[in-house]
């Protein structure tokens, strides 16, 4: 398996974990979820700098473009399922979601857009 294959799941992998860990944490602790925003600024620096040291620069923006796709369309779902703590949040995300609980298409692009911004910086610091 190549290196880039195994740098994506591990992400992918990491990903999940943080987003059910963090949920679990928020709903136990009565923290809102979105101050841990900040971990994903940490983690997706991280990716972007990880990936444009061991494969290249191109495969830390793609590497962080992929799995922020990944979790504008997955987390979300997962942040749901495990109940994370939004307080009155929910009510304003109500209108970016469809009857599934789906998150517009707009918004994930929104996200993705944001996630390979953060790779591009992550590849500077490389």
């Amino acid at each position: 398996m190549s290196l880039f294959l195994f740098l994506l799941f591990a992400a992918v992998a990491l990903v999940n974990m943080l987003i059910i860990l963090g949920a679990i944490i928020s709903r136990k602790s009565d923290i809102n979820f979105s101050y841990l925003s900040i971990f994903s600024l940490i983690f997706y620096l991280g990716l972007g700098y990880t990936g444009a040291v061991m494969v290249s620069p191109v495969a830390g923006i793609t590497l962080t473009g992929l799995v922020g796709l990944y979790e504008a369309i997955f987390g979300f779902k997962l942040m749901l399922k495990y109940k994370a703590n939004l307080d009155n949040y929910m009510e304003d995300l109500k209108p970016m979601m469809d009857d599934k609980n789906n998150i517009h298409p707009g918004i994930v692009s929104a996200m993705v857009c944001a996630y390979l911004f953060l790779g591009w910086l992550g590849t500077l610091l490389a």
